[in-house]
This record gives structure tokens, C-alpha cells and sequence, in this order.
């Protein structure tokens, strides 16, 4: 589980990100990343949501949720997540195993621009003819 000060509690919170992020697809997760608002403290935070087209059974649900969010853990120690991000699994996911998770969710994480606020614009560049 992630810890209580990096998690997308309200599903006010959560409709933002919905509403206003950035989505990449995969074919076992959408990711949605927004920047976290400037009065919270956490860098990352996030939301995992597994709905009852994913799966009827609760168990499967939550396992898949749990190995995502251990996924995240071992992401985050090599790599720093900057942004609120929820996570919408789909159906596929039951029947993936973990290295294939893993392989989708680094390819994904890696393919989101994380820090925005590292890049510098590059002013326009004027011909003169």
C-alpha cells in the first residue's frame, strides 16, 4: 500500500487528475499525471483504481492493485515521480504476470514527461534572410 501522504484520498482529487492530466495507454493500465498542486508537500502521490470490469472477484482486484503499487515502490527508488497519478487498470491485467507488468509500467512511467519543470525551453529562433 502506498503510504497515507502519497495517496489520492478524495475523489475530488482523483476527478482532477481525471479531468485535467496527461494519459498514456497501455494495454493494462491508462495513466493520468497532472503536477501536484504547489500547497501540498508530497512530490508523488497517487491512486490505483481497479473497477468490476477488471474483475468480479475482490481478491484478484486487490492483488493486482498491490503488485502495481510494489511496482511503484521499486520504481520510485531509482527514479523520482513528480505529479499526482492514478492508475486505471483494465481487464487484461488479471492475466499478466509481473515482469510483464513491470516491463509496461516502466515503459509507460518512462514514455510520461515526469518533470517538466527540468526542461528548458529553447527560445524561438529567428531566420534572417
Amino acid at each position: 500500500m502506498l503510504p497515507t501522504a502519497e495517496r489520492l484520498k478524495t475523489s475530488q482529487n482523483i476527478e482532477r487528475v481525471l479531468r485535467r492530466g496527461r494519459r498514456i495507454n497501455s494495454s493494462f493500465f491508462t495513466i493520468y499525471r497532472i503536477d501536484t498542486p504547489k500547497e501540498i508537500t508530497a512530490n508523488f502521490r497517487g491512486a490505483v483504481v481497479a473497477g468490476l470490469k477488471v474483475s468480479k472477484k475482490a481478491t484478484e482486484r486487490n492483488c493486482v492493485k498491490r503488485q502495481i503499487q510494489a511496482l511503484l515502490r521499486e520504481y520510485r527508488q531509482s527514479q523520482e515521480l513528480i505529479g499526482d497519478f492514478v492508475f486505471i487498470l483494465r481487464k487484461e491485467i488479471i492475466n499478466a504476470n509481473y515482469q510483464q507488468i513491470n516491463l509496461e509500467l516502466t515503459r509507460c512511467l518512462n514514455g510520461l514527461r515526469l518533470a517538466p519543470s527540468k526542461f528548458i525551453k529553447k527560445p524561438y529562433r529567428q531566420t534572417t534572410e
